[in-house]
């Protein structure tokens, strides 16, 4: 997302992108963490339920896939395993490294004036011949 420096409204293509990348982010470590405890210490998710006082079929839909969780929410499924949150780290995109969009095996191939530089290669694993196409400037 690039920075705007007059007061320009953000796109709500961009908002929504990044909120549901939030989500997703957040609905990884968490399932992440519960799996991993939940099966260190052996729990169903009827013992998760039951340490917060929460339905079985709730704590399910919560963990089957990404959602709007609210801070509560996050907060008493730690709970449940004995942990907390710390806040999250914020980043200024100015200060993230620039996306790689090319393939670092692309990377390698030496540039030229003429245009495109097509790399073509056998990999035998898959048997296929692989026909790429790179732009390097």
């Amino acid at each position: 997302m690039k920075s705007s420096i007059k007061n320009d409204p953000k796109p709500l293509r961009d908002i929504a992108y990044y909120k549901q990348r939030y989500r997703n982010r957040v609905f990884a470590k968490l399932v992440s963490f519960i799996t991993e405890q939940a099966e260190k210490h052996r729990l169903t998710q009827k013992d998760i339920a039951e340490r917060v006082g929460k339905d079985p079929a709730l704590i399910s839909r919560l963990l089957s896939a990404p959602s709007n969780l609210t801070l509560d929410t996050i907060s008493e499924l730690l709970l449940a395993l004995d942990a907390e949150a710390e806040p999250p780290e914020i980043v200024q995109f100015k200060d993230r490294r620039p996306p790689n969009h090319i393939h670092p095996l692309m990377a390698r191939v030496p540039p030229t004036d003429d245009g495109p530089k097509v790399v073509r290669s056998f990999d035998p694993r898959f048997n296929i011949d692989i026909q790429a196409s790179a732009e390097i400037g």
